[in-house]
């Protein structure tokens, strides 16, 4: 293992490159992006606990996105030897990736679906692919916008609402489980059966200067501002607008309601 440091805007690595090593990220934020026809653009934003580029490595392909610091980043370096050793085979360490692989899982079983049913429909213009595409690779905003998660009343047996302002993004949200390796949410909801609530249910997140809500793949899907969305809606991702949106796990009538606000 290889500990360095990165100044803020220098390049870890770079998309094209051999893949020899997995990352973990120390302290500091990391932006992942990838080059188009149309430039390049913004993927996601990693944080200090995260890992990176594994996948790469243990595939032995090229790297398939860049990354680069955000601000001053340090992070350990891992070739597949001593990934296996020192985070596999390492209880804090694995309890710590676990999670944001099942997050990976995740999102590529949710962009697999997309993929599936826009090939079997025969209503998909190209116009509305392209528009999805650029959904999802836009450019980075400049800073974290301002976003409150709030309830109108007490979930479940809870005693008072909500009332959480966010102070990062991806801000996750599920079902609470005595497994903290299967996933890891910001906020939990404490959901009996039948559940309304997956263990990852959905999650905040910023796409450049948009703020998004994204079903992580749930059972019942997500809702918002009426709008359907997970692997029996028209997407997986739904853009917040300015000031109050309404946000519903499950169905309609889950009971589990949240209002999120953006200024």
């Amino acid at each position: 293992m290889i500990t360095k440091n990165y100044a803020a805007g220098e390049y870890i690595v770079r998309e094209g490159e051999e893949s020899e090593h997995a990352y973990y990220i120390v302290s500091g934020t990391v932006e992942v992006v990838v080059n188009t026809p149309k430039g390049e653009r913004f993927v996601a934003n990693q944080h200090a606990g995260e890992f990176f580029g594994e996948m790469g490595a243990i595939l032995e392909e090229p790297r398939m996105s860049s990354t680069r610091a955000k601000t001053d980043v340090t992070v350990e370096l891992f070739d597949i030897r001593s990934f296996e050793d020192n985070v596999i085979g390492n209880t804090e360490r694995r309890n710590a990736y676990m999670p944001n692989l099942f997050e990976r899982i995740r999102l590529i079983a949710s962009m697999l679906r997309q993929s599936i049913d826009a090939e079997v429909s025969s209503e998909v213009h190209a116009g509305e692919l392209e528009a999805d595409a650029d959904e999802v690779l836009v450019e980075p905003a400049a800073e974290l916008p301002s976003v409150r998660l709030r309830t109108l009343e007490p979930l479940g047996e809870a005693s008072s609402c909500v009332d959480v302002k966010l102070r990062k993004l991806p801000y996750n949200i599920g079902r609470y489980s005595d497994s903290q390796v299967l996933v890891d949410n910001d906020y939990y909801v404490d959901d009996g059966k039948p559940y309304n609530v997956s263990r990852g249910h959905c999650c905040i997140e910023q796409r450049g200067n948009q703020v998004v809500v994204r079903d992580r793949f749930s059972a019942r899907g997500t809702i918002l501002n009426g709008v359907k969305l997970g692997k029996d809606g028209d997407s997986f991702i739904g853009a917040l607008n300015p000031g109050e949106n309404e946000l519903i796990l499950g169905s309609a009538k889950s009971g589990v309601k949240f209002i999120v606000e953006l200024d």
